[in-house]
Protein backbone atom coordinates (compact mmCIF):
# COMPACT_ATOMS: atom_id res chain seq x y z
CA UNK A 1 0.00 0.00 0.00
CA UNK A 2 2.80 2.44 0.86
CA UNK A 3 4.50 1.59 -2.44
CA UNK A 4 1.35 2.72 -4.24
CA UNK A 5 1.34 6.06 -2.43
CA UNK A 6 5.07 6.40 -3.02
CA UNK A 7 4.54 5.96 -6.76
CA UNK A 8 1.57 8.33 -6.70
CA UNK A 9 3.71 10.95 -4.99
CA UNK A 10 6.46 10.42 -7.55
CA UNK A 11 4.05 10.77 -10.47
CA UNK A 12 2.45 13.83 -8.85
CA UNK A 13 5.89 15.39 -8.38
CA UNK A 14 6.79 14.76 -12.01
CA UNK A 15 3.50 16.26 -13.20
CA UNK A 16 3.95 19.30 -10.95
CA UNK A 17 7.48 19.75 -12.30
CA UNK A 18 6.17 19.58 -15.88
CA UNK A 19 3.47 22.16 -15.12
CA UNK A 20 6.01 24.50 -13.53
CA UNK A 21 8.37 24.11 -16.49
CA UNK A 22 5.54 24.79 -18.93
CA UNK A 23 5.04 28.18 -17.28
CA UNK A 24 8.73 29.10 -17.69
CA UNK A 25 9.84 31.08 -20.69
CA UNK A 26 10.69 28.47 -23.35
CA UNK A 27 14.13 28.12 -24.90
CA UNK A 28 14.02 29.90 -28.21
CA UNK A 29 16.84 28.10 -29.94
CA UNK A 30 16.45 24.39 -30.54
CA UNK A 31 20.21 23.77 -30.78
CA UNK A 32 20.59 24.53 -27.08
CA UNK A 33 17.34 23.04 -25.77
CA UNK A 34 19.20 20.51 -23.59
CA UNK A 35 21.21 23.16 -21.68
CA UNK A 36 20.29 22.96 -17.98
CA UNK A 37 22.62 25.61 -16.55
CA UNK A 38 20.44 28.72 -15.96
CA UNK A 39 23.29 31.12 -16.77
CA UNK A 40 23.97 29.41 -20.10
CA UNK A 41 20.23 29.27 -20.90
CA UNK A 42 20.03 33.01 -20.27
CA UNK A 43 23.08 33.58 -22.49
CA UNK A 44 21.61 31.62 -25.42
CA UNK A 45 18.24 33.34 -24.95
CA UNK A 46 19.96 36.74 -25.14
CA UNK A 47 21.82 35.65 -28.27
CA UNK A 48 18.57 34.45 -29.84
CA UNK A 49 16.74 37.69 -29.02
CA UNK A 50 19.60 39.72 -30.50
CA UNK A 51 19.56 37.52 -33.61
CA UNK A 52 15.83 38.01 -34.08
CA UNK A 53 16.16 41.77 -33.65
CA UNK A 54 18.86 41.88 -36.34
CA UNK A 55 16.88 39.52 -38.59
CA UNK A 56 13.74 41.67 -38.37
CA UNK A 57 15.64 44.80 -39.49
CA UNK A 58 16.82 43.21 -42.76
CA UNK A 59 14.75 44.30 -45.81
CA UNK A 60 12.03 41.80 -46.76
CA UNK A 61 13.10 41.59 -50.40
CA UNK A 62 16.51 40.29 -49.30
CA UNK A 63 14.74 37.50 -47.37
CA UNK A 64 12.89 36.35 -50.49
CA UNK A 65 15.65 36.03 -53.10
CA UNK A 66 18.89 34.12 -52.61
CA UNK A 67 20.94 36.42 -54.82
CA UNK A 68 19.72 39.55 -53.01
CA UNK A 69 20.38 37.88 -49.65
CA UNK A 70 23.87 36.91 -50.82
CA UNK A 71 24.59 40.51 -51.91
CA UNK A 72 23.23 41.87 -48.62
CA UNK A 73 25.39 39.46 -46.61
CA UNK A 74 28.53 40.20 -48.66
CA UNK A 75 28.06 43.97 -48.24
CA UNK A 76 27.18 43.65 -44.57
CA UNK A 77 30.14 41.42 -43.71
CA UNK A 78 32.52 43.46 -45.87
CA UNK A 79 31.69 46.57 -43.83
CA UNK A 80 32.33 44.63 -40.62
CA UNK A 81 35.30 42.36 -41.41
CA UNK A 82 36.53 43.10 -44.90
CA UNK A 83 35.93 41.23 -48.13
CA UNK A 84 36.43 37.63 -49.07
CA UNK A 85 33.68 35.55 -47.46
CA UNK A 86 32.63 32.34 -49.19
CA UNK A 87 29.09 30.99 -48.67
CA UNK A 88 27.93 27.40 -48.96
CA UNK A 89 24.60 25.69 -48.38
CA UNK A 90 23.84 22.47 -46.55
CA UNK A 91 20.48 20.74 -47.01
CA UNK A 92 19.34 18.85 -43.91
CA UNK A 93 17.35 15.61 -43.93
CA UNK A 94 14.24 17.51 -42.78
CA UNK A 95 14.41 19.75 -45.88
CA UNK A 96 15.73 22.84 -44.11
CA UNK A 97 18.74 24.70 -45.48
CA UNK A 98 21.76 25.88 -43.48
CA UNK A 99 24.23 28.47 -44.64
CA UNK A 100 27.90 28.21 -43.70
CA UNK A 101 30.30 31.01 -44.46
CA UNK A 102 33.98 31.67 -43.93
CA UNK A 103 36.96 33.52 -45.28
CA UNK A 104 39.07 31.39 -47.65
CA UNK A 105 41.89 30.91 -45.15
CA UNK A 106 39.52 29.47 -42.51
CA UNK A 107 37.99 26.03 -42.63
CA UNK A 108 34.56 27.15 -41.38
CA UNK A 109 33.70 30.36 -39.61
CA UNK A 110 30.01 30.00 -38.89
CA UNK A 111 27.10 27.74 -39.78
CA UNK A 112 23.60 29.02 -39.11
CA UNK A 113 20.39 27.30 -38.09
CA UNK A 114 18.34 25.48 -40.71
CA UNK A 115 15.76 27.68 -42.45
CA UNK A 116 13.06 26.97 -45.05
CA UNK A 117 14.77 28.85 -47.91
CA UNK A 118 18.33 29.65 -48.87
CA UNK A 119 17.81 33.42 -48.62
CA UNK A 120 16.54 33.11 -45.05
CA UNK A 121 19.42 30.77 -44.21
CA UNK A 122 22.01 33.31 -45.38
CA UNK A 123 20.48 36.17 -43.42
CA UNK A 124 19.90 34.05 -40.31
CA UNK A 125 23.53 32.84 -40.36
CA UNK A 126 24.89 36.39 -40.60
CA UNK A 127 22.56 37.65 -37.85
CA UNK A 128 23.54 34.72 -35.59
CA UNK A 129 27.21 35.40 -36.22
CA UNK A 130 26.82 39.06 -35.25
CA UNK A 131 24.85 38.10 -32.12
CA UNK A 132 27.61 35.93 -30.73
CA UNK A 133 26.52 32.38 -31.56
Amino acid sequence: MSAFFGMTGLVGGILLNLVLRANEEPMMHKRYANVTNPAMRAHWDRCERATLEKYNVVPDEAKKHVLKAWRWAKDHLMRKEGSGHHFSFIRNKDGSICCAFAKPQWNADHCGEGMPTGAEAIIRAVCEYESGY
